[in-house]
């Protein structure tokens, strides 16, 4: 079964769309609240973990948590499986969800840079 994700990521949540043979899943991972120490490489820790299995993963966000998990990924030997990594504002789960299938579907639209 070919498995794809998509993560729209800053630095209160990630938001992962699965998207499969079939069908779909959201799975939405919170940051912990307020400053700890390694909060974040936790929180990159348990994004990565759900990513793990993917094929293929496409990473959007609004600020640097984006870049951020594409270092985490690239730490963890899956720099390979990302096949770009795009700006992007808010929005609500099911235009997000939209804009993943959509990309799947049609790989050749605009990414940013792998």
């Amino acid at each position: 079964m070919i498995v794809n994700a998509g993560v729209w990521i800053d630095n209160l949540k990630a938001l992962v769309v699965i998207v499969f043979d079939g069908g779909e899943k959201k799975l939405e991972i919170q940051a912990e609240p307020g400053p700890r120490p390694g909060q974040f490489t936790r929180f990159y820790t348990e994004v990565i973990q759900v990513l793990r299995d993917a094929e293929s993963i496409l990473i959007f966000g609004p600020g640097q948590a984006k870049e951020d998990l594409r270092a985490h990924l690239q730490r963890a030997r899956l720099q390979d499986k990302v096949l770009g990594v795009e700006p992007a504002e808010a929005m609500t789960d099911p235009q997000f969800m939209a804009k993943v299938r959509e990309r799947f579907q049609h790989p050749g639209g605009h990414l940013g840079t792998a």
